[in-house]
C-alpha cells in the first residue's frame, strides 16, 4: 500500500503559487498517472474549503481522502465550526495551518480546544511546521506543537514538513510523546543535496519508520517525482523494505481513520 498522506488542490489554479497548477483537473491527472493507492488532500480553511475537498475526492471514491479544517483565528467558534464540519464529512484528521490562517500560540487557547475536539473523535492533528516567507524566523510553530503536547498528552499530532529548516528541534519534541509524528512531505525536496539532508533520514532512523508519513505536498512537487526520489534516498541509505512500508503506508493506516 503506497500512501501519499500530504496533498493540496485549490479552487484557482494559481491558488498555491503562479508556477504550480494546483486545480483538481491536474490533481486527478497526476494521481490516475502515479504508482499510489491512497492519498490524503489536506484543506486550509478558509483558503481551501473542506466542502472543495471533499468534492475532488467524490471523482475518485475509496482513493482519496481527506482531513476538515477549522480556523483558531476565528475565536472560540472555530470549535463549532469544526464539529459542524466532522458530522457533515467523513474526514480523517484536523489540518492547521498557523502561517495561511494567521494564528500563533498567542491563540492557544483555541487551538487547544479544536485538537481537544479532533482527539475525541479520535482524529489526529497535523500543523503546518515549515516556516516561510515575512516573519518566518518568528515562527512558533513547534512551541505551540510541544505546548499541545503537554497539555493534552492523548492527543495524536503530526508535525508537517518535519518542522521545516528545524528538523532536529522537531525530533525533540516528537520523541516527547509516541503520540507525535512526522510528516515526511516537501522537506527532501527543498533541502537534497544540502547538509540539512543528512537531518532527515537521521531524524527518520531515531523516532523510527512507524512514527513517520510519507507525504508529497503535491502541487509543490510533483506525485510521481516525490515518490520516486524518496524511495530511492530510501534504499540508498539502506532502509529495509519493513522499514519503507511502515514509512510509505503502515503508519498511515494506523494513524489516520481511513474506514
Amino acid at each position: 500500500m503506497i500512501i501519499d498522506s500530504h496533498c493540496h488542490v485549490h479552487p484557482d489554479q494559481d491558488g498555491l503559487g503562479a508556477k504550480q497548477d494546483a486545480t483538481e483537473q491536474a490533481f486527478l491527472q497526476a494521481l490516475d498517472d502515479s504508482p499510489l493507492d491512497r492519498i490524503v488532500l489536506l484543506p486550509i480553511e478558509p483558503v481551501i474549503p473542506t466542502e472543495f475537498v471533499f468534492n475532488v475526492a467524490a471523482k475518485r471514491p475509496g482513493k482519496i481522502y481527506c482531513y476538515g479544517s477549522a480556523n483558531p483565528a476565528d475565536g472560540p467558534g472555530c470549535v463549532s465550526a469544526f464539529e459542524s464540519i466532522a458530522d457533515q464529512y467523513p474526514i480523517c484528521g484536523l489540518k492547521l495551518h498557523p502561517r495561511r490562517q494567521g494564528f500563533s500560540g498567542r491563540d492557544f487557547p483555541a487551538v487547544k480546544a479544536l485538537v481537544a475536539s479532533a482527539a475525541d473523535r479520535g482524529l489526529p492533528t497535523l500543523v503546518d511546521c515549515f516556516p516561510y516567507g515575512p516573519g518566518a524566523l518568528k515562527d512558533d510553530s513547534l512551541e505551540l506543537i510541544d505546548a499541545l503536547a503537554e497539555a493534552l498528552p492523548k492527543a495524536p499530532l503530526i508535525i508537517a514538513h518535519m518542522g521545516g529548516i528545524r528538523i532536529l528541534e522537531a525530533l525533540i519534541v516528537a520523541r516527547t510523546s509516541y503520540t507525535i509524528y512526522l510528516d515526511l512531505s516537501l522537506v527532501y525536496s527543498v533541502y537534497r543535496g544540502s547538509h540539512i539532508e543528512d537531518d532527515i533520514f537521521y531524524a527518520i532512523r531515531r523516532i523510527g519508520p512507524d512514527r513517520c508519513l510519507y507525504g508529497s505536498d503535491y502541487p509543490d512537487v510533483g506525485l510521481t517525482e516525490s515518490y520516486k526520489a524518496m524511495r530511492e534516498a530510501l534504499d540508498t541509505r539502506g532502509f529495509t523494505a519493513e522499514d519503507q512500508e511502515w514509512i510509505f503506508g503502515k503508519t498511515a493506516e494506523t494513524v489516520l481513520p481511513f474506514d
